[in-house]
């Protein structure tokens, strides 16, 4: 399990992203770092997600890098194709800690409501880059 291998490790979070998200610190990583510091008791810290608009370049060809060529996002939840519900680090030096699915995390004692922190968007924001050419959507809703 994660949990206890990150706590074993000596990191303080851990976090869930996809081969197609990337996470985007407006002001830079020290800003991230002190922003996790300064929350470590709550269990999860909730970043927005925004969505990649492909190129037209991409609508028929699997070659484009999404990560390379997307340079416009979506950002408004009501408007995005896939998921909007964003993606939480989770505190490992919370007691009881777990994941909630894939966008957030739970525990403490007492099994009371979990703490969410949202995470400033000019502190960090999931870039998610979903299915940016037809090829590759085709492949991932074909199974």
């Amino acid at each position: 399990e994660a949990i206890p291998r990150a706590r074993e490790a000596g990191l303080t979070h851990l976090l869930h992203v996809d081969d197609d998200e990337i996470v985007y610190c407006h002001e830079g990583t020290p800003s991230l770092h002190a922003f996790l510091a300064s929350h470590m008791a709550a269990e999860d810290l909730h970043m927005r997600n925004l969505e990649a608009l492909a190129p037209p370049s991409a609508a028929g060809g699997d070659d484009t890098d999404p990560f390379a060529s997307c340079y416009a996002f979506r950002h408004t939840p009501r408007d995005y194709c896939a998921y909007i519900n964003g993606k939480s680090f989770g505190s490992v030096g919370v007691a009881g800690l777990a994941p909630a699915g894939p966008h957030h995390f739970c525990g403490g004692v007492g099994g009371g409501e979990s703490v969410q922190v949202p995470v400033p968007p000019r502190v960090a924001v999931v870039l998610h880059y979903e299915c940016c050419s037809f090829p590759r959507w085709r492949r991932k809703y074909a199974q």
